[in-house]
């Protein structure tokens, strides 16, 4: 049985008349965490926001659930249960921390209880941003932010959580908290696409790998099957 959430295929996505993806197909499958990797300047990003309807695509389909979205407005497909988490931790700087956990329930706000419901849910996971609650955003840690960009897109209940580039620019001690955030998040029965430029570490929380290079997939697989081939174990993850 089929159990993917989201089906691209064939993703054709340009910047004027540059093309940077060419015929991209993935899935990504429910209560997974499925990884695309690879260097700068792949297409990670610009994949994502194809995905998100930021980017309009010239050719190819989208599918969540069953059902089209592309083409969709951005606030359409978070509507459709699809939360999105952009590089750079996108976080409103001069809100409190609980004002952008409030931003990222609009969807949900005609039913306040449940928003509640949701907040609590997110400071079990995230127990600091609790504690800095009352915090204007732009000043938290590079890492609480991280944790509250994340926060946020979960107070839409998705059913699809797209992270990009989590790791970028933090420590390693803050990104062993954030990798550790997103194996409780898949423990908890959120599924997860996950964009990478450090491979090993999307590599260590992955169930299902994508090698996204020059706008093209490389070569897909279970981790395993991923991690058995030399030339992409050496090549992607500078591994021996």
């Amino acid at each position: 049985m089929d159990t993917s959430l989201l089906e691209v295929s064939h993703l054709d996505v340009s910047y004027g008349v540059v093309q940077v993806l060419r015929d991209v197909t993935l899935k990504a499958k429910e209560e997974q965490i499925t990884a695309i990797v690879g260097p700068n300047g792949a297409g990670k990003t610009t994949l994502l926001k194809g995905i998100v309807g930021y980017l309009k695509a010239s050719n190819g389909a989208i599918q969540f659930k069953g059902n089209s979205i592309l083409g969709m407005a951005p606030h359409l497909v978070v509507s459709k249960g699809i939360g999105y988490v952009p590089q750079g931790r996108g976080v409103f700087p001069e809100m409190t921390a609980l004002e952008n956990l409030e931003a990222g329930a609009y969807t949900l706000r005609r039913t306040p209880d449940k928003v509640e419901k949701l907040k609590n849910q997110v400071y079990e996971i995230f127990p600091r941003l609790k504690e800095r609650f009352w915090q204007k955003a732009g000043t938290l840690s590079g890492g609480e932010r991280q944790m509250l960009a994340i926060a946020r897109a979960l107070m839409a209940e998705p059913s699809l959580l797209i992270l990009d580039e989590p790791s970028l620019g933090l420590s390693p001690i803050v990104l062993q908290k954030v990798y550790k955030t997103i194996k409780e998040l898949k423990k908890r029965g959120v599924s997860i696409l996950l964009v990478e430029q450090n491979a090993v570490a999307a590599m260590s929380v992955s169930d299902y790998i994508y090698i996204l290079d020059l706008g093209q997939i490389r070569t897909g697989g279970p981790k395993e099957q991923i991690m058995n081939q030399p030339d992409i174990k050496r090549n992607y993850f500078g591994l021996s």
